[in-house]
């Protein structure tokens, strides 16, 4: 990306003007624009935040030695949008995916060209704990009309909206997770589209990634048996019904368990039971859970039930005790 378009974008993110002249070549120096919401003083008066553009061989890309945050320019700006609740922030950091990426031609002619370290970003293997401010950009999912039609058709409650603080978020039409981690710091958000032709179906909010934590950790209560569900739909529905036999959920976000989610069921010290969907996906996610937990945690095991076609999130409370009394 050249020089005059992305002072243009950083500009967009509130960067004051000073700061837009490179203190070396590709590289400039600026005030993080994530300060407000991750970093401890909510400022970044000495710029911490470097960001490298210009090089045909990647993408423009950007590291703040302060919050650690790093990545590429869409990364930055799409992250700004969703903290400001800046609808023009997010799409245009959706558009850079692509337009931002180097061209062939460009690889080519640069094909011999040395690259730096620094440019070889890894890929962020921690949560990054948020403010609860950030949450306040976002009205609770209950108060909003077209949110609780969706919810009420999804057999939520406004006590689970309460007990889980939904949140809900216009723009794109969709009921917002908030994600915790074991003490109840917020970490992200996970959305689920309430309209069947919003794409995606779901969308993870300030940079989560799900495999790096389980959803509902926090609301664990140490019970001898824990229930592992795929989303957090089946995680609401069924939590307080579990709770009630004595056994702990949480979920995966998707039908994979993560490396660091095996890690988090095996420290909960505590019987596992699947109850992933019936599906191919299901059946392929429990196997490769069972490859990683079966030689470490004792008690392991799949439930099944009799009416495959349904889902732990769309049972009702006979449907769900008929699995509790199997058990």
């Amino acid at each position: 990306m050249k020089l005059q378009d992305l002072t243009l974008i950083l500009v967009k993110l509130g960067v004051d003007g000073r700061y837009l002249n490179p203190t070396s070549p590709n590289q400039l120096l600026v005030p993080c624009p994530l300060a407000k919401w991750t970093h401890k003083k909510k400022t970044d008066s000495h710029p911490s935040c470097s960001i490298r553009f210009g090089d045909p061989e990647r993408s423009t890309l950007f590291n703040c030695f302060s919050c650690h945050e790093s990545g590429k320019l869409w990364d930055l700006v799409h992250t700004v949008g969703q903290f400001a609740n800046n609808q023009e922030l997010v799409e245009l950091g959706l558009q850079l995916i692509d337009s931002d990426e180097p061209t062939l031609l460009a690889r080519l002619e640069h094909a011999t060209q040395s690259l730096d370290e620094w440019v070889r970003v890894p890929k962020r293997e921690t949560l990054r704990v948020l403010y609860e401010t950030v949450l306040e950009n976002y009205p609770p999912a209950w108060s909003i009309r077209r949110a609780q039609t969706y919810l009420i058709w999804r057999r939520v409650t406004s006590s689970m909206a309460d007990f889980w603080q939904l949140r809900w978020h216009a723009p794109h039409s969709r009921v917002m997770f908030p994600v915790r981690d074991r003490q109840g710091r917020l970490v992200g958000a996970v959305g689920r589209a309430v309209f069947a032709e919003t794409q995606p179906k779901y969308y993870n909010f300030f940079g989560f990634e799900t495999g790096l934590t389980l959803g509902g950790l926090h609301q664990i209560t140490g019970q001898r048996r824990v229930a592992v569900v795929e989303g957090f739909h089946d995680l609401m529905n069924c939590w307080y019904w579990n709770q009630v036999a004595g056994i702990d959920t949480v979920c995966t976000f998707t039908s994979k368990t993560s490396d660091v989610q095996s890690s988090q069921l095996q420290r909960l010290d505590a019987g596992i039971m699947y109850m992933y969907d019936q599906d191919e996906a299901g059946e392929k996610g429990w196997m490769e859970a069972r490859k990683k937990l079966d030689p470490v945690v004792t008690g392991l095991r799949r439930v099944r039930w009799r009416e495959k076609h349904l889902d732990v999130g769309d049972m009702d409370e006979l449907q769900y005790g008929s699995i509790l009394r199997d058990l």
